[in-house]
């Protein structure tokens, strides 16, 4: 085999070593792409699950709130229920003036 047959062989078989390394390459940063995407919709999945667990408890300590105050208002004890009547316009005043 002659020198120059040789040399072009090689080169040639580093060149198919290189282009295989290359389409590896290229396979890998696609995997990575799509693990990157899976990643941050799992994270924004996790704070809108977060934000829904905030409000919900949010809306529970209100209910429990409004269930005390009724129980107030509903009791036989007067005293109570207008001390009730005046929590509740107090914090609709305060709601109101918030929004």
């Amino acid at each position: 085999m002659s020198c120059g047959r040789r040399r072009w062989e090689e080169r040639r078989s580093v060149e198919d070593e290189q282009a295989a390394l290359h389409q590896k390459l290229e396979q890998r940063v696609r995997e990575l792409t799509a693990l990157n995407r899976m990643f941050e919709e799992h994270q924004q999945q996790r704070a809108e699950i977060g934000n829904a667990a905030r409000a919900f408890f949010e809306s529970s300590q209100k209910m429990t709130e409004d269930v005390g105050r009724l129980a107030e208002l509903t009791s036989d004890d007067p005293s109570a229920a207008l001390r009730a009547m005046q929590e509740m316009d107090s914090s609709e005043g305060g709601a109101a003036a918030a929004q």
